[in-house]
Parts: C-alpha cells; sequence; structure tokens
C-alpha cells in the first residue's frame, strides 16, 4: 500500500488529479462566463476546485471569515500574501512576534516598514529582486538597499537555506518574511528533478523535435 504522503503517489496521482480539476472546471468557468455576467457560477467552479484539491490531498482545513484586514493578520503565526496591490496591504504593527510572512505577489504589496522591522528575508532570487521588470511602483527591498537601510549581503536566497548555508530562525520571537522572486525557479527544479527521475527509472519516451 502507497504511503499518503510518498513521492510516488504525489508525481502519478495528486498532481495529474490537480490538472484535471484544473482544465475541467477552469473551462467550464469561463464558459460560464458568457452567459453569467455575475460571475457566481465561476466562484462556485473555484469552490469545487479548492474543495476537490482538499478531497484528494486528505488536508483537513478550517475556513473562518473575518470582518476586518487587521483580524486576518493580527496573532497570526504565518501571513501568505499574493496580491497585485501598488501598496501596502497592511501596516507592519498589525504583525506580532514569530510571524513568518511569506510574499509570493508584487514586491510592492509588503511595506518598507515591515521589512526594517524583519529579523530575517529571504528571497527566491536576488537576481530577480534586484532587476524586478515592473518598476511602475516603488520596490522596498531596492530601495532600501540602496538607501543602506538593509544589506543584499543579509538577504540569502532561498537555496542558501534549504541546503544548511545560511541558519534558519533562531528563536521563536524573530519575525521572517520569504519574498517568492516569480521567477518559476521551483517549477524548474521540480521539473528537473521529474527528468531525471524518470530517465534513472526508465521511464517514458524520448521525442526529438
Amino acid at each position: 500500500m502507497i504511503p499518503p504522503y510518498h513521492w510516488w503517489r504525489t508525481v502519478f496521482f495528486l498532481i495529474p488529479a490537480i490538472g484535471v480539476y484544473t482544465i475541467v472546471l477552469g473551462t467550464i468557468s469561463i464558459l460560464s462566463s458568457l452567459v453569467d455576467r455575475s460571475g457566481d457560477f465561476g466562484h462556485k467552479c473555484a469552490r469545487a476546485w479548492a474543495w476537490l484539491i482538499l478531497r484528494t490531498t486528505g488536508v483537513s482545513v478550517t475556513v473562518r471569515g473575518v470582518d476586518t484586514p487587521e483580524q486576518a493578520v493580527r496573532g497570526m503565526d504565518v501571513i501568505l500574501t499574493a496580491t497585485n496591490s501598488l501598496t501596502p496591504i497592511f501596516p507592519e504593527g498589525w504583525v506580532d512576534p514569530g510571524t513568518h510572512v511569506s510574499s509570493m505577489g508584487k514586491p510592492t504589496e509588503l511595506s518598507r516598514g515591515l521589512h526594517i522591522r524583519a529579523d530575517r528575508i529571504v528571497v527566491g532570487s536576488q537576481e530577480q529582486e534586484r532587476n524586478y521588470a515592473d518598476r511602475s511602483a516603488a520596490l522596498p527591498l531596492v530601495e532600501l538597499t540602496a538607501e543602506g537601510k538593509l544589506s543584499w549581503s543579509r538577504i540569502p536566497e532561498l537555496g542558501e537555506l534549504v541546503s544548511g548555508e545560511v541558519p534558519g530562525r533562531t528563536n521563536r520571537d524573530e519575525i521572517n518574511i520569504f519574498r517568492e522572486s516569480q521567477g518559476g525557479y521551483g517549477d524548474m527544479a521540480f521539473a528537473a528533478w521529474l527528468y531525471e527521475e524518470a530517465k534513472r527509472r526508465g521511464l517514458g519516451k524520448e521525442m526529438k523535435l
């Protein structure tokens, strides 16, 4: 019997299943927009997609709605942000000691103050952060390093953290930030691993393009 979190189950069952959910429900959602301008049916498709993923992976999640953004930030151990906001989406004062913040949206979604207050900042790629293509708004990391308030030498990349070249959290009160640099690095690493693993196991068929 395959253990619930075995790599085989992830690669050959969970990923394909989620792909099917995404294609089918995404197509239905797009087609529904032609007749349902309110977007209600599309929203139901998104909810169904999330429900199917949770059921398929066996993850148990409790979702609780809040009345204000502050309630969603204060007292949280982990905060995940993924927006296109050109201004900070919450003030640094809402973040409690010991919180981990992962930012997957535009660099502008987190405030300058939060970057200064953070005990540790890790990025997916320094190169990507330094040369972020969209300059439509101020970039906190670029500005703060230029002003000497932060130093790139003290902002490691995720690879350095994972490989043990730099330490992780050293005390429970640290505020940590991870900037997902939107360069597709994780996707490329995973694809490379899948390719090498398939070759090692003699799986798949090589095609000349």
